[in-house]
């Protein structure tokens, strides 16, 4: 289905009934402006081991109050609830992007070693 091999980028974890939501470095928007199509892998390093690979496409967002809502997400849980709020500030920010992506194909597979 792709041809060309996509790299693995970080994102945060969404809730069930959202899209995974992504943070790029800048020079990646070049390539998804130009090919939205993307492939995610979350492995799980403890044995038993599993992992779960996501195709799909991406669709970005430069949204001051989408940026900020997301740069408080991500700073709660990487640094707390406590500090959330201040790291929404300092990272939803003009220059961001959020990308979301709209998965087409999903492959899981859990106890990899067992």
């Amino acid at each position: 289905m792709y041809a060309q091999e996509f790299q693995v980028l970080v994102f945060v974890f969404p809730q069930p009934d959202e899209k995974a939501t992504l943070d790029f470095l800048v020079d990646r928007r070049v390539f998804l402006r130009r090919d939205p199509r993307v492939s995610l892998c979350v492995d799980d390093e403890t044995p038993p081991f599993a992992f779960v690979q996501i195709y799909g496409t991406a669709t970005l967002s430069d949204d001051p109050e989408q940026l900020v809502y997301w740069a408080t997400r991500i700073g709660g849980r990487y640094m707390g609830a406590d500090q959330a709020e201040t790291y929404g500030k300092r990272n939803g920010v003009q220059g961001e992007l959020i990308v979301r992506v709209t998965p087409s194909k999903v492959i899981a597979k859990k106890n990899v070693a067992g």
